[in-house]
């Protein structure tokens, strides 16, 4: 018996979110890191299912946290590549990544996603037949009914059709965790280990850790909590934009304007009330 912890979607970066108000960002990374380290000490492998960084280039700061964390156990580091670490969105181009800068020290295997119907093995498919388990970084939703449409994507049964060979598959790219089970097949997708946007407030990160032979599996929490989350920015922006928007419909008005356009403004503004004006002659100003 083995067991697996699946984790994806690190999107590790050296810059604060605008929607966290962490004392210190960068150790709150370093926690959540710290607690799948932790978890390791209970499984045969740690299968890493992309977006480790969260663009293709970051601080060495940020690389040596990777780093420093998880050699320790870097026998146990299964790693792949997801689109946030491919510069220009190609994996050909790998080595000018902070991806490529890690991805020497570790076992990296999985597939690699190429574009429509087109799949292709990544190094260290040997791995993958022989214990029958395999990462692809690619859209995955829970299901048809919650899949939207424009944005593209596949649902747990597209991925068991185009990966017929493997009992277990483990993707990464969606940010919320779900699990599919198809008789003896399952499908994990686990979800990223930290909030970055402010409409996951109430999202809890997770890892997953799933019994080879069974195909039992767990959600286990990670360290990262929602009392750091804001989304007053929203707001902000949502009122700032009405308010552009106001102005914008007020200009659309031909009655009155002339070829001048500092004079058509001047004019407008006059019609807007005072608590507005000065924001708006900001962003006109912007402009």
């Amino acid at each position: 018996m083995s067991k697996i912890l699946v984790t994806a979607d690190l999107h590790l970066r050296e810059d604060t979110p605008r929607c966290r108000i962490d004392e210190d960002w960068i150790a709150t990374q370093q926690n959540v890191l710290n607690k799948i380290v932790e978890l390791s000490s209970d499984v045969d492998y740690v299968y890493i299912i992309g977006d480790i960084f969260h663009t293709p280039t970051v601080s060495p700061k940020i690389e040596s946290m990777f780093l420093k964390t998880f050699l320790p156990i870097k026998e146990k580091i299964l790693i792949l590549a997801g689109n946030h670490d491919e510069p220009w969105h190609s994996y050909a181009n790998i080595e000018r990544s902070s991806y490529g800068v890690i991805r020497h020290n570790f076992v990296e295997y999985g597939i690699n996603y190429g574009g429509e119907n087109n799949v292709e093995i990544c190094s260290g498919k040997q791995v993958t037949d022989g214990y029958g388990f395999v990462g692809i970084h690619i859209l995955t939703w829970p299901s048809k009914e919650l899949k939207i449409e424009m944005a593209g994507g596949y649902t747990p049964e597209d991925i068991f059709k185009m990966l017929p060979e493997y009992s277990m598959i483990f993707t990464g790219d969606y940010h919320h965790n779900h699990a599919t089970q198809k008789g003896n097949r399952l499908l994990i997708n686990p979800g990223c280990i930290t909030r970055q946007v402010a409409d996951m407030k109430n999202y809890q990160p997770v890892v997953c850790i799933v019994d080879t032979d069974t195909l039992d599996y767990d959600w286990v929490n990670l360290p990262d909590t929602e009392d750091v989350i804001v989304d007053n920015y929203l707001h902000k922006e949502k009122e700032r934009n009405e308010r552009l928007d106001s102005f914008i419909e007020l200009i659309s008005n031909k009655k009155g304007m002339t070829l001048d356009f500092r004079s058509n403004i001047q004019k407008k503004l006059s019609t807007i009330p005072e608590e507005v004006k000065q924001e708006v002659i900001e962003i006109l100003e912007e402009v």
